[in-house]
């Protein structure tokens, strides 16, 4: 669709707006869906914090003259994404499934232990990938 360095889709921004407000219940989006999958591959690769995400997407609204929103509503928008595997192979697949945990949280567990907090912060991922063509299919 894409590439990450790719800002034209700015010039599109409120088609793509009204595309994606089209059928949607309740408040509308004040940002495009494709402008969340951009600072989401901007997030995974340089490991950018939600704050941060949010301070580039002023910059661009400042720029450009468009709507921004807070990081709260970036998380939150990243975090319901589809994602969509757009290959249809139908040749069979040898995967090999994988799961990890991330710490979501900076603080360490004195603060937990002491206070008797039941909740960790941990985040669970599970991948599967594709061991000829080394590949992640989903995550």
């Amino acid at each position: 669709m894409f590439s990450l360095l790719d800002t034209n889709f700015l010039y599109k921004w409120k088609h793509l707006l009204e595309e994606d407000n089209r059928y949607k219940i309740g408040r509308p989006f004040k940002v495009p869906d494709i402008l969340i999958n951009f600072l989401a591959k901007i997030r995974s690769i340089y490991s950018i914090p939600f704050r941060s995400l949010e301070s580039i997407l002023r910059i661009f609204s400042g720029i450009m003259g468009l709507n921004a929103i807070h990081y709260t509503n970036i998380f939150r928008r990243i975090r319901n994404m589809k994602v969509v595997n757009t290959e249809n192979n139908s040749e069979n697949i040898e995967c090999a499934i994988d799961s990890t945990g991330f710490k979501i949280t900076i603080r360490g567990d004195y603060l937990g232990n002491k206070w008797n907090r039941g909740r960790k912060g941990w985040m669970k991922l599970h991948v599967i990938a594709d061991i000829n063509n080394i590949r992640v299919l989903k995550f």
